[in-house]
């Protein structure tokens, strides 16, 4: 889907002339299209897509959302089994004690054999989903990370990205597939699989890691490009960098080129001031378009070949843009610290603001819950903020809340869409360390767990149709927690 060209002084404009239909003497021909093909502005990296653009769909005055029929039939899928609708089979769950300092992260491999947490003590945790058992850790004195691991990703190929406070993102090797992995040593002396302290007989070579320089200050986003090799990341400086893992080359979206006057690695206080820290992006292929939110509350529209800035819409939130989603074909969806959704249009360039929904500001009390995480739910949007509340928002509606949980007593942090054979099910997890199923169908709580005492930041499951499915969540108190349903 995504090959490697070799893009010579190749233009993006389709030199032919059209007939134009019923065009007299006298009128000048149509202008020549830009058409995105196979040929990348950009000499060092492969073309963002690889099949010619479509016929353009025409115009419509409002956002469409797509089909969201809620049937259960649709959500059976072969031999009835035990899914998410009911408790997992060990309540308590098979606790994974990765560390002692917060978990900050978490990735799930491709092929659901394989689970990696972040952790703010500098290092990576992995962990085989089908024994709970430690295979690795992801940190040495010569390679990994020297601060705060902020975001990890897994690759298709099983490679695995990480970005940290240090402003590092660091590709490490895919794990080997092995039936019974070997314990390997914790930092403290403990044998993470359980070994009584004996040595580990690991392979060094899967925990070396190779570093990927390019930001200048502390990483917010790691998100790969699926069927590729090759990788977004954003930073703190104001930077997005979308990396090739094959030659090491990155192409860099600069937010703050137009007010950055002086280099970024200067410590005078007036080289910050121009910084505006990127906090979210998602891109679209098919559009070749990527779309970033900043602390200031900026969204700015970027054009995938030449990593030109063609829209920018300012203060788009009071405050910073929290989080960020693609919901459809140049349909965007940002969550603000001011608590309100906003819905954007980009199909022009310009991002232009369709819906604005306060769904998570309390008019009464006059108090605002920031926007933490979005969820894409079937065919709703569910969204989660400091208020405590999850709200489920139907794009039928214009976006506005077709109902409210408020089974939370802390804020909530981390959302998860999961299917199961009788009907659609999200997970929400707060601060309080509680983990709710909520039944999208009858808005019902099924069933409520409580893991660790810790905040949950991370919430993963498997989807594939198997028979024991897993759920997975990451806390604050540094252990993990895997689910057997």
């Amino acid at each position: 889907m995504y090959p490697y060209p070799a893009a010579q002084g190749g233009s993006l404009h389709n030199q032919g002339q059209g007939q134009g239909q019923g065009q007299g003497q006298g009128y000048p021909p149509p202008p020549p299209r830009r058409t995105l093909g196979l040929i990348c502005a950009h000499p060092t990296l492969p073309c963002v897509r690889a099949q010619p653009p479509k016929a353009a769909p025409s115009r419509q005055s409002r956002v469409t959302a797509p089909d969201m029929s809620f049937s259960a039939r649709s959500y059976r899928t072969g031999v009835a089994h035990r899914g998410f609708v009911h408790p997992p089979l060990n309540q308590a769950g098979d606790l994974c004690d990765a560390s002692d300092r917060p978990l900050l992260c978490l990735s799930v491999s491709k092929d659901e054999e394989e689970m990696v947490v972040g952790s703010a003590d500098h290092a990576l945790y992995a962990y085989s989903l089908k024994t709970c058992k430690a295979t690795r850790k992801l940190y040495t004195k010569a390679h990994g990370h020297i601060d705060w691991v902020s975001c990890v990703a897994h690759m298709d190929d099983g490679q695995i990205l990480s970005g940290g406070g240090d402003g590092k993102v660091c590709l490490w090797p895919a794990a080997r597939p092995s039936s019974s992995p070997s314990p390997i040593l914790m930092r403290g002396g403990g044998s993470m699989a359980g070994g009584g302290g004996r040595p580990a007989a690991s392979n060094s070579s899967l925990t070396v890691c190779e570093d990927l320089d390019g930001h200048a200050s502390a990483v917010s986003k790691i998100l790969p490009v699926p069927d590729s090799q090759m990788a977004f990341s954003s930073g703190y400086d104001g930077l997005i960098k979308l990396w090739n893992l094959k030659s090491k080359r990155t192409l860099t979206f600069d937010a703050g080129s137009t007010s950055r006057d002086i280099t970024v690695t200067d410590n005078s206080p007036g080289s910050r001031s121009a910084l505006d820290p990127v906090m979210d992006f998602c891109f679209d292929a098919e559009k070749e378009q990527l779309v970033s939110g900043t602390r200031k509350g900026t969204c700015n529209v970027w054009d995938l070949q030449t990593a030109q800035q063609v829209g920018a819409l300012k203060a788009a939130h009071r405050g910073p843009v929290s989080c960020m989603m693609r919901w459809s074909a140049s349909i965007i969806v940002t969550g603000g610290q001011d608590g309100t959704v906003k819905v954007l249009d980009t199909r022009r360039g310009m991002p232009l603001v369709a819906h604005k929904v306060n769904c998570h500001v309390d008019p009464t009390q006059g108090t605002t819950g920031a926007v933490s995480c979005l969820e894409k739910a079937g065919g709703l949007l569910a969204t989660g903020g400091a208020d405590k509340k999850v709200c489920l928002l139907d794009p039928r509606m214009n976006f506005q809340p077709l109902h409210v949980f408020s089974h939370h007593d802390a804020p909530v942090f981390s959302l998860r869409y999961a299917l199961a054979a009788e009907s659609p099910v999200l997970f929400t997890g707060a601060a309080d360390g509680v983990l709710h199923c909520e039944n999208l169908l009858s808005r019902q709580v099924l069933y409520r767990l409580k893991p660790t005492q810790g905040a949950i930041r991370a919430i993963a499951s498997t989807t594939h149709l198997q028979e024991n499915k897993k759920l997975v969540v990451a806390c604050e108190n540094g252990k993990a927690v895997v689910f057997t349903f």
